[in-house]
């Protein structure tokens, strides 16, 4: 039985690509899709689709948040995955708050987004990507000076921003953000901070 997929997603091009690259898997089927979360509700009315790729912001100033929201009040069992391609780290806690399953920006590459489908489809993912709480941080080393690139990272500050706040070189705060990720093991900045702010092991001084 293939994995019924709904797309909630307001650019054309991006929503195709999606589709594509997911049904390259035999065992997903992208079952509807449209451009207004709005819409979200009445696409999972009539597909009933196992999992909705939700777009934080559509057209009409839809809100994928409160789609969300509509979608697990009315039919729980359907899990959804909030998607964006906007560096703000206070989506990832609303979309917490309304129960989304998963959470992940659009620069995912493809196999990924097919294996966090299959992930939170069969419930093998919680709320959000699991990480050990536990001496999360600690285990990895990171310098003091990391640690301060990392948290102003989860503030959505940009590279520059951050080398102005620290008085330090640009390029010295790229190689930091490298040195965290190697030492990390993951590929993108944005996939950490994810992880360290859903499972609030950072939490960022957002103004």
């Amino acid at each position: 039985m293939k994995i019924k997929v709904a797309i909630i997603e307001d650019q054309y091009l991006i929503r195709s690509f999606i589709k594509e690259a997911i049904e390259r898997d035999s065992s997903i089927k992208v079952v509807g899709e449209v451009d207004d979360a709005k819409l979200a509700l009445s696409i999972c009315e009539r597909f009933s689709p196992d999992v909705v790729l939700m777009d934080i912001c559509t057209n009409n100033n839809s809100s994928g948040i409160t789609a969300c929201k509509e979608i697990k009040d009315n039919y729980p069992n359907i899990k959804v995955i909030m998607m964006t391609s906007v560096p703000e780290i206070t989506f990832i806690e609303k979309s917490k708050k309304v129960k989304a399953d998963s959470f992940i920006y659009k620069d995912i590459n493809p196999s990924d987004t097919i294996k966090l489908i299959k992930d939170v489809y069969e419930g093998k993912s919680s709320s959000f990507l699991d990480k050990n709480k536990e001496n999360f941080l600690d285990q990895y080393n990171l310098t003091g000076q990391e640690l301060k690139v990392l948290c102003l990272c989860c503030e959505g500050k940009s590279r520059k921003e951050i080398a102005v706040e620290l008085n330090i070189k640009e390029g010295t705060i790229k190689k930091h953000i490298e040195n965290i990720l190697k030492k990390t093991n993951y590929d993108r900045i944005t996939s950490l901070m994810i992880d360290i702010v859903a499972n609030d092991l950072i939490l960022p001084n957002i103004k």
